[in-house]
């Protein structure tokens, strides 16, 4: 997450690339996560790094967002337990099972959702690890969400040389109108898919490594982290997966079930 410049430059340069790491926010007015309100919140790793973050919804099943986990290569790991990935004592899981939707776009990011079903399950009785609950109604605009992630935290993204913070990140994000988001995406060149909401921070903004970073209120996972879009126009507000959009939840239930 990143800090918005109050001296950037008013040149408006835009783009939707992922794998650019180039952020132009820095993170302000958040802080650093507590471990009681995030036992949910793990960090999803292939064999080098953090890559993206994800909500446990059980001890063995994990959501984070389709995008983030299709650029990974290889091996993934899922890490709980801990707000520190420095720390030696979080524990860690290998995915056995990824799915992602058949009609997931890329380009609107419509059904932006990945399901992992771990090797094994974690530990119940670990007091630093616990699933959370989902929500199945929409969240009205105006209301607040705490967004938890471990997102770059400087100026050049997530790189080998400037990886994610190592301590979880959080921050309030106010749901904005749907209407009102899409119009202003859609003058930028990017039409909105239907199963994402927007939100907005009066001092943050999402980046690399913040994908799959569950939004949550009253104690329920209400939405994840979805596409970065990288610009220095900080009118648009930040895109997320809307865990309470019909097509989402039947996603989700069909491998609960499976």
């Amino acid at each position: 997450m990143y800090l918005f410049n109050s001296f950037a430059i008013a040149f408006v340069v835009f783009s939707f690339i992922l794998t650019n790491t180039n952020c132009q926010y820095r993170f302000v007015g958040g802080r650093d996560a507590n471990m009681e309100d995030n036992k949910h919140v793990v960090s999803i790793n292939d064999t080098t790094r953090h890559r993206c973050t994800g909500a446990l919804i059980g001890m063995r099943e994990v959501l984070s967002t389709a995008h983030c986990i299709k650029a990974i290569s290889g091996k993934i790991f899922v890490e709980a337990g801990g707000t520190d990935l420095s720390d030696v004592h979080r524990k860690v899981r290998e995915a056995w099972q990824i799915h992602t939707p058949k009609n997931f776009n890329d380009k609107t990011f419509h059904m932006d959702i990945a399901f992992i079903l771990l090797s094994a399950p974690f530990d119940e009785r670990d007091d630093n690890i616990k699933e959370i609950p989902f929500c199945c109604t929409t969240l009205n605009t105006d209301k607040e969400m705490q967004v938890s992630s471990w997102g770059s935290t400087t100026d050049l993204g997530m790189t080998h040389e400037t990886p994610s913070s190592s301590k979880l990140q959080s921050a309030v994000f106010k749901v904005t109108p749907k209407d009102e988001c899409a119009r202003l995406y859609k003058s930028e060149g990017m039409v909105l898919g239907e199963s994402l909401i927007c939100a907005k921070s009066p001092s943050a903004y999402t980046c690399q490594g913040d994908s799959g970073g569950p939004a949550v209120k009253d104690g329920k996972l209400w939405a994840l982290v979805s596409a970065r879009s990288l610009h220095h126009n900080p009118d648009l507000p930040a895109l997320f997966t809307d865990i309470s959009n019909a097509d989402v939840q039947n996603f989700i239930n069909y491998w609960l079930c499976h």
